[in-house]
């Protein structure tokens, strides 16, 4: 899994949010560019926890080769599919979409091949491009929330992005990343 678009991606928690939720005065903006590296990599930690975008972005993704008919995404939501290629040995080729299904987009999100589509034998690897994460709004508040207690801590104990390598949550962040975190079904049927 990869991410095509390189546009930056509107920020869940902004310096602000935090300043508000913490009580800081919004006048006080000595600490908002440390406040917004923070912000952005506790974003980062949280949305591969939960294996869910919490903002549009459009991604690729490789699908298996084999036989198969059904095939879910490894993360939640997917809004809709750009396009779907497969390998022929020397390059991608661009397959029609209607051969193909995004059903179960916002829970479980899988990639249905056409009857059509399957008869021609097994499914060679597929490069899918789709575009994944919630519109504005629609997110869960669970991972808002614990981007803010992240950065509180971190905020606090005056660590340095670069020393991240092995987050240790919290009980608080851990219990509300579980309640939202997304795991996929099955890889192939």
């Amino acid at each position: 899994m990869k991410r095509v678009d390189l546009n930056q991606v509107a920020a869940v928690v902004t310096a602000a949010d935090y300043k508000r939720a913490v009580h800081i005065m919004q006048s006080d903006t000595d600490d908002d560019v440390l406040i917004q590296m923070y912000i952005d990599v506790a974003t980062d930690v949280v949305e591969t926890a939960i294996a869910r975008f919490l903002t549009p972005r459009q991604m690729e993704f490789e699908a298996p080769e084999g036989d198969w008919g059904c095939w879910w995404f490894p993360v939640a939501p997917v809004q809709s599919l750009i396009s779907v290629a497969s390998w022929d040995g020397a390059d991608w080729v661009a397959e029609d979409l209607g051969d193909f299904t995004l059903r179960s987009g916002n829970d479980e999100p899988r990639l249905i091949l056409q009857d059509s589509y399957r008869w021609q034998g097994p499914v060679g690897p597929l490069r899918v491009r789709a575009i994944c994460g919630y519109e504005d709004g629609y997110a869960p508040k669970q991972p808002h929330q614990s981007i803010i207690l992240m950065v509180k801590e971190w905020f606090e104990a005056g660590i340095a992005v670069e020393d991240l390598a092995e987050v240790k949550m919290n009980w608080g962040v851990s219990a509300l990343i579980q309640q939202v975190r997304y795991r996929r079904p099955c890889e192939v049927l």
